[in-house]
């Protein structure tokens, strides 16, 4: 693996683990670890399919992970090891998560509206 190949693995988990913090500070980590396969893989798949439908061409997401992406690699293996009878029980999403390539993170914690706040400095 490249070092730029190593860059967008650790871009890819940083962002998505990011993305996906609230819900794991509300999970009870220490009685079920397993959660935090479960929260990057049903991410992170999407991105592999994604990658795959524009090395392919074909613009199918889900044909099958192309041999050369760093992030398959990683992630074949590991869902591999999940899937068998022994393993841990996980929920593997089906659907793309509803949410804006954009977002950078949730708050969580709060129980009224968030009021924005912009402000806006003047011009010289």
């Amino acid at each position: 693996m490249t070092r730029t190949d190593q860059r967008r693995v650790l871009y890819a988990l940083s962002r998505d683990y990011t993305r996906e913090l609230h819900n794991l500070l509300a999970a009870d980590l220490g009685a079920r670890p397993q959660l935090v396969f479960q929260q990057l893989y049903n991410r992170l798949q999407w991105e592999v399919d994604a990658r795959t439908a524009t090395s392919d061409g074909d613009g199918e997401a889900g044909g099958g992970a192309n041999a050369a992406d760093p992030l398959a690699a990683l992630l074949e293996p590991a869902f591999a090891r999940r899937s068998t009878a022994a393993s841990p029980f996980w929920l593997h999403g089906l659907t793309r998560p509803r949410e804006s390539d954009v977002l950078i993170r949730t708050f969580a914690g709060h129980t009224d509206w968030i009021r924005p706040r912009l402000r806006l400095l003047p011009r010289r």
